[in-house]
């Protein structure tokens, strides 16, 4: 057995729940069919599944054995575009060698007339032209009668054949994803195998801990944008849960700025939620109200649907036509449909309840399992003040080499600094946070002074960052910098700020400097 959760709308499906395909009841969660499959729906839907990243090559190969040469994963069709048909075309005349991105277009304007001629000729012969086959990254389809060969770019175990994806929808093939999650592989380094994703009672230590936007470490839900949407909605269910990863998504961006006062079933949050206001608004099943969806959020119509469509808006009062339109405007954004984000608000809710009562287990998994967005030390240094051996986990082969011993003790002859800089990490301590960091109020004014954890340029004219900062012993907060440049090289940020918003942790800095 394998533990997994399932992205996208198949958890729309009342067959695929009683089948197990899907961990979400429809019934319950009142999620609409309609987003799965439709009948103006003119292709077949698919399912996509999330496995423990380390287990994703054994279920190929499970897949292979229960049904030899009739499974096959499918390719992406690689094309020439601008950039890659001029390099092309640059070999083509004969000229291979490396050019740096940013010089290479004064070095075609250097060039020969007569060669930039042929470098044009050449460039849009290749536009938009087929160039090669790439492997999908976890598509697979099923032919019952075995897998044709002449669509076959290989012979090996699960054949690569040369379909992409548009051409199993028009060849009317079903599809499945065959993807990977670290956060189910973190859960089973925790608790194992044995894993009921159903099983989501309500306990007050976990759901505490989200509300007060201790995040970091639970895959799918560590943001400092997830933190914000955790401390404002407050969750105290999976529904909640569900609601903070889909509000945080650019679709959802109005919404979020609201308060928590907000009725969310009149909003748009999930992709579905386009579907109700569509059908309750202009008095329409939720079949075609999902077509409208689609053609909104594609922005691709056909003349006739879109006549109907706004003969429907037209017959709605000028304010009831505002609103919805309102409401709909950032459909074209990505956005979680709510399957999925009840999938994915499932394994958050699992992990967030190891977070809560067995730490340490937590953070020994999640060093070794995740990979985060977070700098090295963040993950490295939580795990350590929650009594996880992190110079084991680091010098694991130490004893194995000379060399290994000799690059330990290179790095115990660093100062803290040196080490952050150089490794970017340090020679942690379980009580101890990094030296020289504070946060404390003076007067009017928060004085600060912490390691980079995360930062975000939210602007570029005028310049904005967002930068998340650890200031102590599990103390991280949110500050926001204006008209500054930054690195990656910089690892810490001292200044003085004035409170944005107290119960979030964020800041408004007003002098800043980044070392």
């Amino acid at each position: 057995y394998i533990p997994h959760v399932t992205r996208g709308s198949c958890g729309s499906s009342l067959v695929c729940y009683l089948l197990g395909i899907s961990n979400v009841d429809p019934v319950e969660r009142n999620i609409s069919f309609a987003r799965f499959l439709n009948d103006y729906r003119n292709n077949l839907p698919d399912i996509d599944f999330d496995f423990p990243h380390y287990l994703r090559d054994e279920v190929f190969l499970k897949l292979e054995l229960e049904w030899p040469n009739q499974v096959a994963r499918i390719s992406n069709h690689v094309h020439w575009h601008e950039k890659s048909a001029l390099r092309e075309a640059l070999r083509k005349i004969g000229i291979n060698k490396q050019i740096p991105k940013e010089d290479l277009k004064k070095f075609i304007l250097d060039l020969p007339y007569d060669q930039q001629i042929e470098i044009e000729r050449h460039c849009a012969e290749l536009d938009n032209t087929f160039r090669y086959y790439s492997l999908h990254c976890g598509g697979i389809v099923f032919f019952h009668q075995g897998v044709p060969d002449d669509l076959k770019l290989n012979k090996k175990t699960l054949s690569q054949i040369i379909y992409n994806k548009e051409d199993v929808s028009n060849f009317k093939n079903f599809k499945i994803d065959i993807l990977s999650s670290r956060g189910i592989s973190q859960l089973i380094g925790i608790v194992g195998k044995n894993i009921d994703f159903n099983d989501c009672p309500y306990d007050e230590k976990t759901y505490q801990l989200l509300k007060d936007g201790d995040n970091i470490g639970i895959t799918l839900a560590e943001s400092p944008l997830m933190r914000k949407a955790l401390m404002m909605i407050q969750p105290k269910s999976i529904e909640d849960l569900a609601v903070c990863l889909a509000i945080i998504r650019p679709a959802a961006k109005d919404v979020r700025k609201e308060n928590n006062e907000i009725d969310y079933s009149t909003e748009f949050i999930f992709d579905d939620d386009a579907i109700t206001l569509l059908s309750q608004n202009l008095n329409i099943d939720e079949d075609l109200a999902d077509k409208f969806r689609r053609n909104i959020s594609k922005n691709k119509w056909s003349k006739e649907d879109r006549e109907t469509y706004d003969k429907l808006l037209n017959k709605l009062d000028n304010d009831k036509k505002e609103d919805l339109l309102s409401k709909l405007k950032n459909l074209r954004l990505y956005s979680f449909c709510k399957s999925h984000s009840y999938s994915y608000a499932q394994l958050v809710y699992k992990l967030a309840y190891q977070k809560a009562h067995n730490p340490k287990k937590f953070w020994k998994s999640t060093i070794k399992n995740v990979s985060s967005s977070y700098r090295k030390w963040v993950h490295l240094y939580e795990a350590c003040r929650n009594g996880v051996d992190v110079d084991a986990y680091l010098n694991k082969s130490r004893n194995c080499s000379v060399y290994a011993e000799a690059r330990k003790n290179k790095f115990l002859e660093l100062d803290d600094t040196e080490q952050l800089k150089r490794y970017g990490y340090w020679n942690m301590k379980i009580d101890n946070f990094f030296p020289n960091c504070y946060f404390y109020k003076k007067d009017e004014e928060y004085l600060f002074g912490g390691l980079i954890a995360s930062t975000r340029v939210i602007s570029k004219k005028p310049t904005v960052i967002v930068c998340y900062i650890g200031v102590g012993k599990g103390q991280f907060i949110e500050i926001i910098i204006k008209n500054k440049y930054m690195n990656s090289k910089f690892y810490g940020v001292k200044g003085r700020a004035t409170i944005k918003n107290e119960k979030e942790k964020t800041y408004n800095a007003h002098i800043a400097k980044f070392y």
